[in-house]
């Protein structure tokens, strides 16, 4: 439970609200490889893909470089789970010049699983982690 004066302290429907980190896998290499601008636009259309892929009342915010923030705020594990699975299969065929797909690793986790906003953030990044580790292109 967070302190009463804990603004990052989750309330309301907190068991049922998901965090989804995703990361485009190996974006340096993107990004060499089509220049500057190019690797914008993938950006741009990985963004768009979220957005397009997920429901009105999901928060959609570039978090870090190259990932992305989902706050899914009334989900079930099942669901969060699909969207998840949806986000990897969908940009895998992405098709984009010069880009065959943008391989996107993602970490997912619940806010029942913690405490506060911030030991679930940093939850779905070790997941996102795990993903890379992994090979990447995955979500864990």
């Amino acid at each position: 439970m967070g302190h009463p004066g804990n603004r990052h302290a989750l309330s309301l429907n907190a068991a049922r609200v998901a965090v989804i980190l995703a990361d485009i896998d190996h974006f340096g290499r993107i990004n060499d490889l089509l220049r500057h601008r190019a690797a914008d636009q993938v950006l741009r259309e990985v963004a768009t893909l979220l957005v397009s892929m997920t429901d009105r009342n999901v928060s959609v915010t570039r978090w870090n470089g190259d990932q992305f923030l989902l706050i899914l705020p009334d989900v079930s594990v099942a669901a969060a789970h699909d969207v998840a699975d949806r986000i990897v299969r969908t940009a895998r065929n992405l098709n984009l010049p010069d880009l065959n797909g943008v391989p996107v690793s993602v970490g997912l986790a619940f806010a029942a699983e913690t405490e506060d906003l911030d030991a679930l953030i940093d939850l779905a990044v070790q997941r996102l982690h795990r993903a890379q580790e992994g090979g990447g292109n995955r979500w864990a």
